[in-house]
C-alpha cells in the first residue's frame, strides 16, 4: 500500500512482491526523487535484499532528500546503520522527516 502526501511518499512493504514494486518505484524515480518513507511491515524482512535499497539511499542523499526505513523488528549491521536511517515507528519517521526538512531549509 502506498500513501501520497504532497511533501513525501510512504510505501508499505509487506511481501517480496511489494519489495520488488518498491525497487521498481525507486528505479523510476531516481532522477527526481521525493522524500520517502519505506514502512517494512513484514516480520520476514530477512527476505528483502537491503543491498538493493542501499544504492537508492545514496542517490536520495545526493539529491538532498530523505530516505527513511521504518521497522519495529528489523535489525541492521553497523555499516548499514551508519548509512540508512532506521526508525521504529511510522509516526517517528514522519517527525524525523519533518525535522530533516527544517534543517535543509536553514
Amino acid at each position: 500500500m502506498n500513501s501520497q502526501n504532497p511533501n513525501f511518499k510512504i510505501i508499505s512493504v509487506e511481501s517480496l512482491e511489494d519489495f520488488n514494486h518498491l525497487i521498481d518505484f525507486l528505479n523510476k524515480n531516481k532522477d527526481n526523487p521525493n522524500d520517502l518513507i519505506v514502512d517494512i511491515k513484514s516480520e520476514s524482512w530477512q527476505i528483502f535484499n537491503l543491498n538493493k535499497i542501499h544504492h537508492y539511499n545514496i542517490i536520495w542523499k545526493k539529491e538532498n532528500k530523505s530516505f527513511i526505513l521504518v521497522s519495529s523488528i528489523m535489525k541492521m549491521n553497523k555499516k548499514d546503520a551508519q548509512d540508512i536511517v532506521l526508525i521504529r515507528s511510522l509516526e517517528e519517521a514522519i517527525d524525523y522527516l519533518h525535522m530533516e526538512e527544517l534543517i535543509r531549509k536553514t
